[in-house]
């Protein structure tokens, strides 16, 4: 186990296994809330419970997408890896952008 988190360490240009280990619970607090908020969110904007089930999870899955960003950063506050996740989110927005050349 110790080796997968100096693995995951090196990766992410980290050298203390304590802050891979913070990192890793955002990430789980981050997924769990998020499943709980997504369906807050799509009843907030009135689609039914009563609509088939893949709609629903096609849906979900469109309106977690932000979502998950900004509970990233929310979970990350009180482990202390907001500046670790904001370096993270830059550079994952940074390759989805469309190069213009």
């Amino acid at each position: 186990m110790k080796q997968v988190l100096e693995n995951l360490g090196r990766k992410w240009g980290i050298t203390s296994i304590t802050q891979v280990v913070l990192i890793l619970c955002v990430f789980a607090c981050t997924g769990s809330s998020v499943l709980f908020v997504s369906d807050f969110f799509l009843d907030l904007l009135g689609f039914s419970r009563d609509m088939p089930e893949w709609q629903r999870w096609a849906l979900k899955l469109v309106v977690m997408l932000p979502i998950y960003q900004v509970l990233l950063l929310l979970w990350a506050i009180p482990f202390g890896q907001f500046k670790f996740f904001m370096g993270y989110l830059k550079k994952m927005f940074g390759r989805m952008k469309k190069n213009p050349e």
